[in-house]
C-alpha cells in the first residue's frame, strides 16, 4: 500500500533572504509573494543577529529573496528551522505554478497551496470554463522521516464565463469568486473589502450545485466509476508533470525516482473479520449485509401497531398518493402470476402492518405547511399506536434551486414532531422509477421507517457495555451563514443512540451540561453504575478552551476521575492522504485496514470490501469509499494510549458505521457524527429555536 506523498531533501539547506518590517510591493513582486512570518516562525539566525529590533515586534515579512532595502538579512539553516522552512518550500510550490499557463493559486485555511489547472478540453456546450483542483500540502515528518508533500486532488471545479455583475441578482447563491487569478470566499467576513469589489467586470463565480439550478445549467454528470483508479491517475499525472518536471527540482530532490510513500507491511494493521457483523432475526442471524433484514427479519420490532398518515399535495398528489398506500398494504407485483412482489409491503419488509391510514393534502407548496400543521392538530390520535407520516414531495431531492428545497421538508418534520409524529419523505420523481429501481428505494425507506417507529433493523454485537459515548457533529448553513451543532449519547454497547438534542455553536455551556445530565442517566439506567470511560466522537477538535469546563465538570462537580479520550473524524472522507493498495487492480484496501499517518492520526478503510475474490465477484454498483480520518487525544489518561487501545477505538468507530438506518449503504462514518449531522441540517429551517416536544423530539430518530 502506498500513501499520495512524496519523500522530499532539500538541494541546499542553507538560504540567505531578506526580512522586512512592512510588506513590500513593487512591479516586480506580488503582493502573495510576501509572506508574514509570526514570533514562532523567526528562525534562531535572524533572531539572534537582531534581539533589540525584533523584541517588540510579532511579525516581519520575507520573500526569501535578498534585498538591497531589507530591515534585515540572515542566512538560515532551514534543517534548524523547520517552521520556516515549511514556508520556504510553499513558496516555492507557488512559485512553479505561477509560470503554469491558466493556473489559479490561493492558499487554504489550513495553509495548504490550492491550485486550479485548466482543463485542455473544453465543452463548449457550457458556458464555463472547467479546472482540475489540486493541493499541495508541506509537512515535516508525520509520515516519512523529513520534509514531504502530500499531493491532494479537490475534483473538478466550474468557473462561469458571466462576471458577478450581471449576475447580482444570484449573489446569494455564490460562495466562491475568481479574480485576476484568486479565488475569494464569499463567507469570509472580509470579503467586502476586496479588490473584485470594485471591479465586477472581472470577477467570475465558481459554479455550485444552487447556482446551477438558478442558471439552468446541468449539473457534472455523476462519477460511477472507481473513484481510486480515478484519483490514483490523476495524481500520478499531476506528480510527474508538474511535481517532478519543472523548478521544483531546483530545489528539491525526490528520493525513490519520486514514487509515492511506500507504506511498510508492519504498519499496515487490519480489524477482526467479526468486527463488520450485524445482527438480524432478532439477533439469531448473522451477517455483513444490512439488505438481508428484507428476508430474515429485523433485529427487534416495536411492540405498537402503526398507523400511518399520507401528506399529499391535492390535484396530481392524488394518484402518487394511490401508489404509494398501496405498495404499503400490498407491494407491487411485475405480474399477477408472480409468488414474490417486486416490493414488498411493509407487513413483509419490516414485519409491521398497516393498522389505519389518515390523509392530508395541501393546495399548494406555499401554503403546505400552514395547511399540514392544521390537519395535524385535528387528528384524534390513540394511545398504542406509532404515528408514521408519508410525506409525497412534489420536490425532487436533486432540485437544489428550488424555493423552497429542504424548507417544506424540514417544516413538515417540525409539525410532526409537535404532534408525535414521525414524517417519512418520498419524491413524486422516485415513484416514476421502474419497479426495479422503486424496490431499492423502498429497501432503504423501510430500514428507515423502521428506525424511526422505535424498530431495530440490524444491531451489532455489544461491546465495551461501560462507555458512554457521545457524539458531536455539525451543519454548517450557506444561506443563514451560521453553523448548527447537535450531540448524541450511546449508554452501552450496542451501537443505539439514546438521546439526541441541539447545541448552539458557541455555547459550551450546555453541551457541559448535557455531558452531566447523561451520566447521570448513564448510572441510572446501570443500576448505579459509573462509566468506565467516556468517549467523545467529535466532527472537530476539541480545544483546551472547550475542555477545562469538561474536566471542572467531571473532577469539581462530580468528582470523578473518569478517563476521557476524544476521537476527531472527518464529517467528510479523507481527501487529502489516501492510501492506494497496489496489490490488487481495483487499488481500494479492505474494509477493516487502518495504519497510522502522525503521532496521533489515522486513515481508518471502511466499505463493504471484506474479501478480495467476493469483491470482484460482485459486479458493478460496488460503492468504493474512501478512508476517514481519526485523531486521538487522550485528554486525561495517557496510559490507555496504547497500540491495544487504538485498535478497540477504531473498531468502535468502525462498528458504529454499521448502525446508519437511512439507507443500506455502508457508511464510513459513524452514527455518532452522521445522525447528529442530520439534526443539524434540519435545524436552521425550524421555525423555533430549538427542537420542539423534547420529551419525544430527543427519544426519537425522526431526522433519517
Amino acid at each position: 500500500m502506498y500513501l499520495n506523498v512524496l519523500s522530499v531533501i532539500r538541494k541546499d539547506s542553507y538560504l540567505t533572504t531578506s526580512f522586512n518590517v512592512a510588506r513590500i510591493v513593487d512591479k516586480v513582486l506580488d503582493s502573495m509573494d510576501c509572506y508574514p512570518l509570526y514570533t514562532e516562525e523567526f528562525p534562531e539566525s535572524l533572531v539572534s543577529q537582531n534581539p533589540k529590533r525584533l523584541k517588540n515586534l510579532n511579525h516581519v515579512y520575507t520573500d526569501f529573496t535578498e534585498r538591497s532595502d531589507a530591515d534585515f538579512r540572515a542566512t538560515v539553516d532551514l534543517n534548524k528551522a523547520p517552521k520556516f522552512a515549511i514556508q520556504h518550500a510553499r513558496h516555492a510550490i507557488r512559485s512553479r505554478f505561477k509560470n503554469v499557463p491558466g493556473a489559479i493559486l490561493s492558499q487554504n485555511f489550513i495553509n495548504d497551496i490550492d491550485i486550479l489547472l485548466p482543463a485542455s478540453k473544453q465543452d463548449s456546450s457550457y458556458p464555463c470554463t472547467k479546472y482540475y483542483g489540486f493541493s499541495i500540502r508541506p509537512q515535516l515528518a508525520k509520515i516519512t522521516d523529513g520534509l514531504e508533500f502530500v499531493i491532494i486532488y479537490n475534483g473538478i471545479t466550474r468557473v462561469l464565463n458571466r462576471n458577478i455583475g450581471e449576475l447580482a441578482h444570484l449573489e446569494d447563491k455564490m460562495t466562491r469568486i475568481i479574480y485576476e487569478g484568486q479565488i475569494y470566499s464569499l463567507a469570509d467576513p472580509h470579503a467586502k473589502n476586496t479588490p473584485y469589489r470594485m471591479d465586477l467586470v472581472n470577477a467570475f463565480p465558481i459554479l455550485n450545485d444552487e447556482l446551477e439550478s438558478a442558471l439552468g445549467i446541468p449539473g457534472l454528470p455523476p462519477e460511477t466509476t472507481n473513484k481510486y483508479t480515478r484519483v490514483q491517475k490523476v495524481i500520478d499525472h499531476f506528480r510527474k508533470y508538474y511535481i517532478l518536471n519543472g523548478e521544483l527540482n531546483e530545489v528539491f530532490n525526490f528520493p525513490n525516482q519520486g514514487e509515492f510513500y511506500s507504506v511498510p507491511e508492519n504498519k499496515i494493521l487490519r480489524l477482526p473479520g467479526e468486527a463488520s457483523d450485524i445482527l438480524i432475526k432478532e439477533g439469531k442471524a448473522i451477517t455483513k449485509d444490512p439488505i438481508q433484514y428484507k428476508f430474515a427479519g429485523p433485529f427487534q420490532l416495536n411492540p405498537e401497531k402503526v398507523r400511518i398518515i399520507i401528506i399529499h399535495q391535492s390535484g396530481e398528489g392524488e394518484t402518487f398518493k394511490e401508489k404509494v398506500e398501496k405498495i404499503l398494504r400490498y407491494g407491487i407485483k411485475d405480474r399477477d402470476t408472480d409468488k414474490y412482489p417486486r416490493i414488498s409491503p411493509m407487513y413483509q419488509a419490516i414485519k409491521k402492518g398497516v393498522a389505519g391510514v389518515d390523509y392530508i393534502s395541501f393546495s399548494s407548496l406555499d401554503n403546505a405547511v400552514a395547511e399540514v400543521s392544521l390537519k395535524l392538530s385535528q387528528i384524534e390520535y390513540q394511545q398504542g399506536y406509532k404515528y408514521l407520516g408519508i410525506y409525497i414531495s412534489p420536490i425532487c431531492h436533486t432540485d437544489y434551486g428550488h424555493s423552497l428545497y429542504d424548507i417544506v421538508y424540514s417544516r413538515m418534520k417540525e409539525e410532526g414532531l409537535k404532534h408525535n409524529v414521525v414524517i417519512q419523505g418520498i419524491s413524486h420523481k422516485s415513484l416514476l422509477e421502474s419497479n426495479y429501481q422503486l424496490s431499492l428505494y423502498f429497501t432503504n425507506i423501510y430500514a428507515a421507517i423502521l428506525g424511526k417507529i422505535g424498530g431495530i433493523p440490524w444491531a451489532i454485537r455489544p461491546t465495551n457495555p461501560d462507555d458512554m459515548i457521545i457524539g458531536i457533529g455539525a451543519f454548517y448553513s450557506q444561506k443563514k451563514g451560521k453553523r448548527y451543532i447537535a450531540s448524541a449519547f450511546c449508554f452501552d454497547g450496542s451501537g443505539r443512540m439514546k438521546e439526541y438534542d441541539c447545541i448552539h455553536v458557541n455555547d459550551h455551556s450546555e453541551l457541559v451540561s448535557k455531558i452531566y445530565r447523561a451520566i447521570d442517566s448513564f448510572a441510572r439506567n446501570q443500576g448505579g453504575a459509573l462509566p468506565k470511560r467516556i468517549i467523545i466522537h467529535c466532527y472537530k477538535k476539541i480545544g483546551r478552551k472547550e475542555w477545562i469546563p469538561i474536566e471542572r465538570m467531571l473532577q469539581n462537580d462530580l468528582g470523578l476521575t473518569i478517563p476521557v479520550v476524544i476521537i476527531t473524524i472527518g464529517k467528510n472522507e479523507s481527501r487529502d492522504i489516501c492510501g492506494f493498495d497496489d496489490s490488487c487492480s481495483d487499488l481500494m484496501p479492505l474494509s477493516g485496514t487502518y495504519t497510522q499517518i502522525g503521532p496521533d492520526t489515522y486513515l481508518l478503510y471502511n466499505s463493504s470490501k471484506y474479501d478480495q475474490t467476493a469483491w470482484n465477484s460482485n459486479g458493478p454498483g460496488k460503492n468504493f469509499l474512501f478512508p476517514i480520518k481519526l485523531r486521538f487525544d487522550f485528554k486525561n489518561s495517557q496510559d490507555l494510549n496504547t497500540p491495544e487501545t487504538i485498535a478497540e477505538l477504531t473498531q468502535q468507530v468502525y462498528q458504529l458505521s454499521r448502525m446508519y438506518w437511512k439507507t443500506i449503504d455502508q457508511q464510513n462514518l459513524p452514527i455518532t457524527i452522521i445522525y447528529p449531522s442530520l439534526i443539524a441540517e434540519f435545524l436552521p429551517h425550524f421555525q423555533g429555536d430549538g427542537l420542539p416536544n423534547p420529551d419525544f423530539s430527543t427519544q426519537t430518530l425522526w431526522f433519517l
